[in-house]
Order: structure tokens, then C-alpha cells, then sequence
């Protein structure tokens, strides 16, 4: 199921490779192991995949998996900021999958996701299933203090309203946001492709590595991979002063002269991941490397990873890497789980 690791130079990747055949979506990838209650498998013939300019190249990846072509639309600004969008390919009666990776500028790729979906409902397509790999606002899925909004809700029913029938994604912030939707939702798990990934590339892992959770929140996700790779869990406590602000404090379980990774579902400033590697190498640990399904990288991300000794950071593509990455962040490919779920 894995896809080659892809070198910060080299992200470009042909649609027109020859499309590899799918079967049964594999349980292993969902965090919901239920089967469909609803199907949605497309017919290749009568589907339509579309995507946000900024999800374009991801979008060609998974039309390539399913064997399809990417269709063709519009999107452009006018001068007062608002998007315009339009299809420029027949969807009426047909299966439309519309894909939006989560990018920033994140409201504007927001609006034009919900525009692309709006468009197809309006044109007659039959059924709609939102592709969302990281879902923007994800964060904001509780009040937590007077006077908050719920933007992960908010998100959801934006969704739902504008005509998606069904929604993708990939390791959500909390799994609970899916009761948000009152319509079908799958949340897909990165873990085994980590998991895949690691035991290609070193031996012993039993016997040489620990998982650490950055904090306890992460702890599931960490126990999840630990289980895939026979490894111990250790879990990072720490305080959060503010947004994007927190620093580790102490750590469960034994890391000295041990192989850590450290497992989270984002990496957005990097601050407090960095954090947490700094305090692992004063524990005593060996190489230490950093597994995270999105890589957001804001602000001064790159610069916190290049000044940390981290051995290897390794993401996905559910959002394309900004530029200047440093030449230690690899890529793993979400395109063949996502194709595996729509087929």
C-alpha cells in the first residue's frame, strides 16, 4: 500500500502512470472498522474527480490510482476577493468526487471546495463524496472557553448543506468530529503506512525503538503504531501556556540508548514536536524521528526541524510541502487508501 518516499525535490508524480487495480477497501486503514452502510463505489465510466488548484496535484495522484482523468475547472479571484468557480465537464447523473487537501490560504480553498461541490450538486450529479485529507478547523472541536465559536461543527454542516453526500478524510484531529456530519464519514488512518514504512527501513525495531506520544492526548494514536511495529509506548506530559505554545515537562517509560519516534496527527509551528525531541535527547535517546500524517509547517516550522536534532520527519501529502523544506522531510503518499476508498 505504500507509495515511494518522495525527496523534497522530487514531489512531481505523472497521472499518466499506468493505474494500478484496487479491491475491498482494507479495514487496517479505517479508524472505523464498520462496513459501509452506504455504497458509495464508483463506476469508473460514470465518475467525475475534481479538485481545489491547490490540491491538483494530489487529486492527479488518486484519479491515477483509480484509472481515471482528472476533469477540468475553473477557479480564479475577482478583484474584490471573492472566488468564481465553474465545471467545465458534464457531471448530470454521474458519481463526482471533489478534493480539497485542507491548504493553506484555508479559507479560500475552503470556499472554492464548497463552490466545487455546490456546482456539482447543481449540475445534476447523482452522488458527491468530499475528499477533505486534513480537515480545516479540526482544531476548534470544543469550547473551552466563554465565548468560542465551534468551527469544526461549523465546517461539517457547511459540507453537508452545500451537497456532499459523503466525506473522506484522514486522521482527524478527534475522532469525534464525525458526529458532527449526519452523513457518512470516513476517517482514514495513516498509521500502518508509518508503520510499513519504518520496518523497510530498519531492523530490530522490537528490540531498538520506543513510540512516544508528544502529549496524552496523542496517546491511542502512539499505542496504534506501537502495536503495528511490536514496540513499547512512552507519553510526553507537557503544558500549554497558549495556542501553539507548549512545553514538555516529563516522561513515562524508559527512552535511554533507545531508537524514538515520536507519532502525532500534525505538525503545524513544530514548536512543541521540537520541543519534545530536544527532551528525549536529554533522556538519553539515540536517533530520533517524527511521524506525522499532516504537515502543515507554519511560520518558523522548517527553522524549529533544522535547529532540533531529529533524524527524519516523515509526512504525508494530504497537504503539499511549502517551499524550502529541509532535505530531512520525506513524503509517504495517501493517494492509494483514498483510491482504495472510493473504489
Amino acid at each position: 500500500m505504500i507509495q515511494a518516499v518522495r525527496n523534497i525535490g522530487l514531489l512531481s508524480r505523472s497521472a499518466k502512470n499506468t493505474p494500478k487495480k484496487h479491491q475491498t477497501p482494507s479495514l487496517r486503514y479505517r479508524y472505523n472498522l464498520s462496513k459501509d452502510t452506504v455504497s458509495f463505489g464508483i463506476s469508473k465510466k460514470d465518475t467525475k474527480l475534481f479538485s481545489c488548484k491547490d490540491s491538483s496535484e494530489l487529486g492527479a495522484n488518486i484519479a491515477n490510482e483509480l484509472g481515471i482523468e482528472q476533469n477540468d475547472s475553473i477557479s480564479k479571484k475577482f478583484k474584490n476577493g471573492e472566488t468564481y468557480v465553474k465545471l467545465n465537464d458534464d457531471v448530470d447523473g454521474k458519481s463526482v468526487v471533489v478534493i480539497n487537501s485542507g491548504n493553506d490560504p484555508v479559507n479560500d480553498n475552503l470556499m472554492e471546495f464548497r463552490q466545487l461541490i455546490d456546482a456539482s450538486k447543481r449540475n445534476g450529479a447523482e452522488k458527491i463524496t468530499a475528499v477533505v485529507p486534513y480537515l480545516p478547523y479540526s482544531r476548534q472541536d470544543r469550547l473551552s472557553d466563554e465565548g468560542e465559536s465551534l468551527a469544526a461543527k461549523m465546517v461539517a454542516e457547511d459540507l453537508e448543506r452545500t451537497g456532499a453526500d459523503k466525506v473522506i478524510t484522514v486522521d482527524l484531529h478527534s475522532p469525534q468530529i464525525q458526529g458532527f456530519f449526519d452523513i457518512p464519514v470516513k476517517n482514514l488512518s495513516a498509521i500502518p503506512m508509518f508503520a510499513d514504512y519504518f520496518k523497510k527501513n530498519h531492523d530490530n525495531i522490537e528490540k531498538s525503538f520506543v513510540v512516544v506520544s508528544p502529549d496524552s492526548g496523542g496517546e491511542k494514536r502512539a499505542k496504534k503504531l506501537a502495536k503495528e511495529l511490536g514496540t513499547p509506548v512512552s507519553v510526553i506530559s507537557k503544558e500549554r501556556a497558549e495556542h501553539n505554545k507548549a512545553e514538555a515537562v516529563s516522561i513515562s517509560g524508559d527512552v535511554k540508548d533507545k531508537n524514538c519516534i515520536l507519532v502525532d496527527d500534525m505538525i503545524d509551528t513544530a514548536g512543541s514536536i521540537t520541543a519534545a525531541v530536544k527532551m528525549l535527547k536529554s533522556k538519553g535517546a539515540n536517533d530520533i524521528y517524527i511521524a506525522a500524517t499532516h504537515g502543515i509547517f507554519s511560520g518558523a516550522a522548517y527553522e524549529n526541524i533544522q535547529n532540533c536534532p531529529v533524524k527524519e520527519v516523515v509526512v504525508t501529502d494530504s497537504l503539499p510541502l511549502k517551499e524550502g523544506a529541509p532535505s530531512n522531510i520525506k513524503q509517504l503518499s495517501i493517494a492509494s487508501i483514498v483510491a482504495d476508498e472510493l473504489n
